[in-house]
Order: structure tokens, then sequence, then C-alpha cells
């Protein structure tokens, strides 16, 4: 949950949306997101992902909104870093997903209004 004083936001949950055929059907702490970092979050132009040091480098990155609809994606083949523009996006709570084979790791990305 987020918490705002005086239009500030002051704290935020992390949630991991889960879904199914393009359809939201729950929302489960994730258990990895701390390996992520990405930045910055809340963001208005766009964002950077810093990839977690893992074995596999192949990386595939999808954004969804909270209705479970793929918005745009990524792939890294052996970089560390993957770069997002918020062009096109409206304003709200957005679900980063990436994978690589062997693992998932989830972010919420918040997009405020330009």
């Amino acid at each position: 949950m987020n918490e705002f004083r005086n239009g500030q936001l002051l704290s935020t949950t992390r949630y991991e949306f889960e879904h199914d055929a393009g359809f939201l059907t729950g929302t489960n702490e994730p258990q990895n997101a701390s390996r992520l970092k990405v930045y910055p979050n809340p963001t208005s132009e766009g964002f950077t992902v810093e990839l977690p040091q893992t074995s596999e480098h192949h990386f595939e990155a999808l954004l969804f909104d909270v209705n479970g609809q793929l918005k745009t994606s990524r792939t890294s083949k052996d970089g560390t870093t993957l770069v997002f523009t918020a062009a096109g996006l409206l304003p709200g709570v957005y679900q980063l997903v990436l994978r690589n084979g062997q693992e998932v790791f989830y972010e919420r990305i918040i997009v405020l209004a330009k």
C-alpha cells in the first residue's frame, strides 16, 4: 500500500502480479525483487533495470499493466542493464517481469504524469 502525505509519496509496498491469459489473477509479495535494481521508480520519463548476476545472461523483460496486458518488452542477450522509456504509458502501476529460463524476477513500476 502506498502512503501519501500532502501529495508526497512516503512509502510503497511491493506486490507480485499473477496473470493468466492476459488477466490479473492475484497478488503476492515477490520473493526475489530485492535482487533487482530499478531506478528511478516512480518515474515519468523512463527507468533502468540492473539485471541480477546469474549464470544465465539472457533475460526477457515484460512490462504489464494492472489488467495483465503486455505494454512493452525487451531482451538482453549479454548486457547488465535494460532501459525502458515511459513514452506511450499512461500514469499508473505496472508489473515488470524478468525471466531468464532459470528464475523469474518481479518489480512494481509506478509511472507518474509528466
